[in-house]
């Protein structure tokens, strides 16, 4: 069930997407004609509010809803409020995103990552290792509950193949968050990218020198696209020259040949190469 709650008692946390305000301006335009079909998600949360900490909220679903609201002036919004709180809570709001269509190969790896901390932080036996099944015990208690090892839950979680979370938390792990920040949304925000940024960082011997190789490769990959940007403007470039010069040349033939005799003319040119053609003529004016 949900219930309206206070606007300025929500804490939108650290986000990874960013607001997008297009997405915004159809929802404003749309809950104006319809009102607010889909309630926000949020948890329980100690916020401060007029320089007083209170009891409030911290966003769990829902940003660009809530950035809507906001805008249109309303002081309360409809919320699913969950029973959830720290790595719980994190989990819930990467779940929420990782279950979405839209997300882009970097923002799945941050989600992914994020999602990977808060599960070991609650299941510290998960870190090492599963047994055959998929499910891990902790160590000091053989007769503890067996809990699914982090990709297998997310994949449960998720909907998507314990293989897809595998990857997504791999790069995530590898590739500083700054980067997949800088990457995400952009047109190098895709697989292959990734995976070589990625290999750079896990060369490295320390966070810091993983940081510097994965900035480089990036780097060095921005670098190879503007070069071959540039090349196909020049090729561009080149290829417009040409159709003009054709042109040139075209028209100065139909202004000199008898139209009778262009049907001859162009069954020549198809049938000969322009490299023959000039050679000939040399040779004629030798």
């Amino acid at each position: 069930m949900s219930a309206a709650i206070p606007i300025n008692l929500i804490c939108r946390g650290e986000r990874i997407r960013a607001v997008v305000d297009a997405k915004v301006e159809a929802l404003v335009a749309s809950i104006g004609d319809c009102g607010l079909l889909n309630p926000i998600t949020v948890a329980p949360y100690i916020v401060v509010s007029g320089g007083r900490a209170q009891d409030g909220y911290l966003l769990i679903a829902g940003l660009h809803r809530l950035e809507a609201m906001t805008r249109m002036g309303a002081t309360e919004i409809p919320a699913t409020v969950l029973d959830v709180k720290g790595p719980q809570a994190i989990i819930a709001e990467c779940d929420e995103n990782l279950c979405g269509s839209n997300l882009s190969p970097a923002e799945r790896s941050m989600f992914t990552k994020r999602r990977k901390v808060a599960y070991e932080a609650i299941h510290p036996e998960t870190k090492h290792g599963a047994t055959g099944n998929g499910r891990a015990k902790s160590p000091q208690d053989e007769d503890s509950t067996p809990v699914d090892r982090f990709t297998l839950d997310a994949a449960k979680k998720t909907g998507v193949s314990e293989q897809t979370i595998q990857r997504d938390a791999a790069r995530g792990a590898s590739i500083p968050e700054p980067l997949l920040q800088e990457i995400a949304g952009t047109d190098l925000d895709n697989g292959k990218v990734l995976d070589r940024v990625a290999k750079a960082a896990r060369s490295a011997k320390d966070d810091a020198d993983a940081h510097a190789r994965a900035a480089a490769e990036l780097a060095a990959i921005k670098r190879e696209r503007e070069q071959a940007e540039a090349h196909k403007r020049n090729k561009e470039a080149d290829k417009a020259i040409a159709e003009g010069l054709a042109k040139d040349f075209a028209d100065w033939l139909h202004a000199r040949t008898d139209l009778n005799e262009l049907p001859q003319v162009i069954a020549w040119l198809s049938s000969t190469k322009a490299k023959d053609v000039i050679a000939a003529l040399n040779r004629e004016a030798a």
